[in-house]
């Protein structure tokens, strides 16, 4: 029998302890590696919340009414050296929105925070900027149009209102527009060109797109749209868009509503 000497013992489990861990974050990295970047949709409480991860960009739409759902979102969608999150994108007019903000602030998880269209006399933005000071986390307003160069090929422009927030992300001939508006309001913008998708992040619209991402219908009345495509998501539910050259693809078991023909610009796998 062959004795291995202690420091020989501790070296042999060191290196094993190594290829582990090294393993591990590979396999992460893999699973979630895109080469032209991806977006993931998840419900967040009675909210949606939409993750950018596009080039060296990390860009969180909507903190969700939940904190532990926004936080578990932020934390599945990334691997660890792509945290904290770049930024994170809260409509003003929708304060359900606040309470996963607060926790992502509060946990170090973001960088800043952009609050997006005329802020009124609530003392909850009060509260988000004290507390995006004490954790160190820059806070911007913005009530103008703007937008932001992710890479070469892909921006994302910001169009607020009193009505509502539109979000549009442009790679090359893909358009997906996130939407967060008022009940029975017509938004005053959107991102013009053909849309590919459109998550809404609190109720049913009106869409002229091939795909609709929402809330999970609770009445009746949200049950009618315009997509030829649908996906509902629920809460602690998500899905995850693959962004190609000139497509946008999506798992088909994730689609509630299954057309004969696909949609261009849409592709389900």
């Amino acid at each position: 029998m062959v004795r291995i000497p202690p420091m020989g013992r501790f070296r042999s489990l060191g290196w094993l302890l190594i290829g582990l861990i090294g393993g591990l974050l590979f396999s992460s990295f893999a699973s979630s590696y895109q080469p032209n970047g991806h977006i993931v949709v998840g419900g967040t409480g009675r909210t949606l919340s939409v993750v950018f991860l596009l080039g060296d960009s990390e860009i969180l739409v909507g903190g969700g009414s939940v904190p532990n759902d926004v936080v578990e979102l932020a934390d599945r969608s990334t691997v660890p050296w792509q945290r904290p999150y770049e930024l994170l994108i809260v409509p003003s007019w929708d304060t359900e929105h606040v309470p996963g903000a607060l926790s992502l602030i509060e946990r170090g998880a973001i960088r800043s925070v952009t609050i997006v269209g005329p802020v009124k006399s609530d003392p909850v933005w009060t509260i988000l900027e004290r507390q995006a000071e004490l954790h160190h986390t820059a806070v911007r307003f913005i009530t103008e149009p703007s937008r932001l160069l992710l890479d070469q090929n892909t921006t994302l422009e910001l169009l607020p209102s009193e009505a509502g927030l539109v979000t549009c992300l442009w790679s090359g001939p893909i358009v997906v527009e996130v939407r967060d508006q008022r009940a029975s309001v017509q938004l005053a913008y959107h991102c013009g060109k053909p849309t590919t998708a459109v998550v809404s992040l609190r109720q049913s619209s009106l869409v002229d797109a091939p795909l609709l991402i929402r809330p999970r219908p609770r009445r009746a009345q949200e049950l009618v749209n315009s997509a030829r495509y649908e996906i509902q998501l629920d809460r602690g539910e998500q899905v995850t868009l693959r962004l190609g050259a000139s497509e946008l693809r999506v798992r088909r078991d994730k689609v509630v509503t299954a057309p004969t023909a696909a949609p261009g610009g849409t592709q389900g796998q």
